[in-house]
């Protein structure tokens, strides 16, 4: 299932302006590393700024429990 998943990460990813620079895949968990590919500084307004790098974390607690997570590995948000 976890292949599957990063699997179909992949795809989406590859419709984006993201592409993938490292990928973990573990027996629970799937970790990737996105890079900005896109021409444009910012989305829509200049204080909304292009988020250059992302980090995208899923981990199967159970068959039927997850969590993901999308985050800056350079700038701490909350």
């Amino acid at each position: 299932m976890l292949r599957f998943l990063a699997l179909l990460l992949l795809i989406v990813v590859s419709l984006a302006q993201y592409s993938v620079v490292n990928q973990e895949i573990g027996s629970t968990y799937v970790k990737l590393s996105l890079k900005y590919t896109g021409q444009s500084d910012y989305y829509v307004k200049p204080k909304s700024k292009v988020v250059k790098d992302l980090v995208f974390h899923f981990k199967a607690l159970t068959y039927n429990d997850f969590s993901f997570k999308i985050y800056d590995p350079n700038q701490n948000r909350f």
